[in-house]
């Protein structure tokens, strides 16, 4: 399944810039995740949403909408994916999304599970809403894990995107170009006028001047002294933004999971590998000399210092030093 990634990612990527669907590609895989409850467990990325029935994830309100993003992809999925966990592909397909617009390149590792049935959905209410302030942010996102931090970074996916009335009740792009990856969220935020209305549903929000919107929620970002910090930070640092972003956007699309497979960016296949690395001391710190890596489908190699083969065309960087053992002669296979 790993060697199909390319081809999945260049699929999306035509379909993003054709549809212009990137912000809804990354609601889906957003809302498929943001259901984990760190207690108990229970939710986070699994495919849920791909059921029908009476009580189900797909008939949240929250997720009102995002039938339009699964058929989008369903196609892609036939095609390219069949074997591959919905959680995986709509997790990829989000990270593509992200990167198509602007944004930051996010880590991809498979290996999420997909529920079995429609009983696996949990109860409604674990999304944030955006009519509620900071404490009801700190609720929902700390259930899962995160952190006060996380909060503020994952909310800058607002960047991009609108709100549809007939779906969430509110109205309007959050940023003046809702396509575009960057941190216009945060500066907006702090440099135009907010004025308090209602949307035709009767929902409260703030408009500016020229018709971009914010929600009770993301106000809430600079009116608690904790969150603002934060916003002030991304607001004037945008490569701060997008660093801090791929970290915590990949920590919210694996809550949960466990055993998650890299994949390699130049050779597509999974790390699942067996490394044997030399090592020498100097001036008493072990300092590694060659590293060897068997992956799936090749044999040991014996690449450039300092470097891990997947195959004779693909490049790593050393795993870091917790994730490595080095050797003096004789040089012994270990398990990465």
């Amino acid at each position: 399944m790993a060697d199909k990634v390319p081809a999945i990612r260049s699929a999306v990527a035509e379909l993003v810039k054709e549809k212009n669907c990137g912000p809804i590609l990354i609601r889906l895989a957003w809302h498929d995740a943001g259901t984990y409850s760190k207690e108990d467990g229970t939710g986070g990325p699994r495919g849920c949403m791909r059921f029908d029935g009476d009580v189900c994830e797909a008939k949240f309100g929250a997720n009102k909408g995002l039938d339009v993003a699964r058929a989008l992809l369903e196609k892609i999925k036939e095609e390219f994916a069949p074997d591959m966990s919905y959680a995986d592909f709509w997790a990829l397909a989000s990270i593509v999304a992200i990167k198509e617009m602007g944004g930051p390149d996010v880590k991809f590792r498979m290996g999420r599970k997909d529920a079995k049935a429609v009983t696996e959905s949990v109860a409604e209410g674990r999304h944030p809403d955006g009519d509620k302030g900071a404490d009801h942010l700190r609720e929902v996102f700390h259930r899962m894990g995160l952190t006060d931090q996380d909060i503020v970074i994952l909310s800058g996916a607002h960047t991009v995107g609108k709100c549809h009335v007939d779906r969430s009740g509110f109205d309007g792009p959050w940023t003046a170009d809702p396509y575009k990856f960057d941190n216009s969220y945060y500066v907006d935020m702090l440099k135009k006028e907010w004025k308090e209305t209602k949307t035709s549903a009767g929902n409260p929000q703030f408009n500016s001047a020229d018709n971009t919107m914010m929600l009770i929620s993301d106000l809430a970002l600079v009116s608690d002294e904790k969150f603002r910090v934060y916003v002030e930070k991304y607001a004037n640092d945008e490569k701060a933004f997008f660093n801090d972003f791929a970290e915590s956007y990949q920590k919210l699309i694996e809550l949960g999971c466990k055993d998650l497979q890299e994949i390699c960016s130049v050779c597509k296949l999974m790390k699942r590998s067996i490394y044997a690395i030399q090592g020498r001391k100097q001036e008493n710190k072990q300092a590694p000399v060659f590293a060897m890596k068997k992956t799936l489908d090749s044999e040991f190699l014996i690449p450039e210092k300092g470097r891990i083969f997947a195959n004779p065309v693909c490049l790593l960087p050393l795993p870091p030093a917790r994730q490595r053992t080095v050797l003096e002669p004789p040089y012994n296979i270990t398990s990465a």
